[in-house]
């Protein structure tokens, strides 16, 4: 009598041993292509033969300057809280719980009644950046709210108001002092100052990236004071991180104005400070506006050419439109393509239609 012995067990394990075999032959192959991919990227980068064109270089590793973290190391910077001129206003900087970025600075002004205040921190510091061929900022921030008589420096003769800005005080290679400054604003807003403020979205963080602060006119050779802060009538900010980023080799910037293109802003800022420098030069010296100060205001050595933006004019580009466009600008909110003229003096007050890419998108006001 026979036995018939039931060969499906040893089936069973064949098939499982080939199994394990595939996944372990797989396994050796894939670290096998990585390690391949691994040298011939090294012996890419490190080629030099001038006439390759495939070369692929590192990217520029930048250094991190020595600068507590705005964050994490809160109780190192100073606290800047400035009440408004009429109304105090309640400000506060503080430290809040983030669940992108676990801590972040907050920056916020209520009960400002329609005076500019500032909320802010102050970072006093002794950075030699000479041996940086490039220096750039970096900030990852959010704005929540903001209000005021001039966000986004729309007003050039007034201090520019955002939620969330950023000042670099430094002294050139003549130890001569000077300040750079950059600033970021939510919605539609006419007359921005493109060269200082850039548009992000509301509630939503944003990373920004400076262009070269090397490439200024007048570059930074020691860094002496670093202020991030909010300035308006009410805002609501946050910053979760800001750097600066000292480098060999030029970084990618988020600024949509690249430093070649900068056309200078005129600003009151050139102004003659004394009475009888500015009635000399030919100019007016008194209030201008709703200011509570005197100040001097020159007549422009371009007054009447034929503009398309204001920065083509020593002060202003102004359309003369007739009064149906006007109301059809200001009431019906109507963009109309037209050229203007530039003004006749540096500071124009009252509200007017400039002249802005060509076209007057809105009537602005100044005080």
């Amino acid at each position: 009598m026979s036995v018939r012995q039931d060969k499906t067990p040893w089936i069973i394990i064949a098939v499982l041993v080939g199994v394990i075999f595939c996944m372990v032959v797989g396994i050796l192959g894939a670290l096998a292509s990585w390690w391949w991919n691994q040298n011939q990227t090294k012996a890419r980068v490190t080629a030099t033969s001038a006439n390759d064109t495939n070369l692929i270089l590192p990217t520029p590793m930048p250094t991190l300057l020595p600068i507590p973290s705005i964050a994490q190391e809160f109780d190192r910077w100073q606290m800047w809280l400035q009440p408004g001129s009429r109304v105090a206003g309640n400000n506060l900087v503080q430290v809040i719980g983030d669940t992108r970025y676990k801590q972040v600075v907050q920056f916020t002004r209520t009960n400002g009644q329609g005076d500019g205040g500032a909320a802010g921190l102050i970072l006093p510091v002794d950075l030699n950046v000479a041996s940086y061929p490039h220096v750039h900022v970096q900030l990852i921030g959010k704005i929540e709210k903001e209000m005021g008589g001039n966000i986004a420096n729309t007003k050039l003769n007034m201090y520019p108001e955002g939620a969330a800005q950023v000042r670099i005080k430094y002294q050139t290679a003549n130890a001569q002092a000077r300040e750079w400054f950059h600033g970021f604003y939510t919605g539609a807003i006419i007359g921005v100052d493109e060269s200082h403020f850039t548009q992000v979205l509301e509630k939503q963080w944003f990373t920004f990236v400076s262009f070269d602060l090397k490439a200024l006119p007048e570059p930074p050779q020691k860094i002496q004071e670093i202020r991030v802060y909010g300035f308006g009538w009410e805002f609501q900010s946050a910053v979760a991180q800001f750097s600066l980023l000292g480098s060999t080799e030029l970084l990618p910037s988020t600024d949509p104005t690249p430093s070649s293109a900068r056309r200078p802003k005129v600003t009151n800022q050139d102004l003659p400070k004394d009475k009888a420098i500015c009635e000399a030069q030919g100019g007016k010296w008194g209030k201008i506006g709703l200011s509570p100060t005197e100040q001097c205001n020159l007549p422009t050595p371009d007054a009447g050419k034929v503009c398309s933006d204001s920065s083509d004019c020593a002060g202003m580009c102004i359309a003369n439109l007739s009064q149906t466009d006007y109301d059809r600008v200001w009431k019906d909110k109507t963009v109309i393509q037209t050229n203007g003229k530039c003004t006749p003096w540096r500071i124009t007050v009252g509200c007017v239609p400039q002249v802005t890419n060509g076209k007057v998108q809105g009537i602005l006001c100044i005080d």
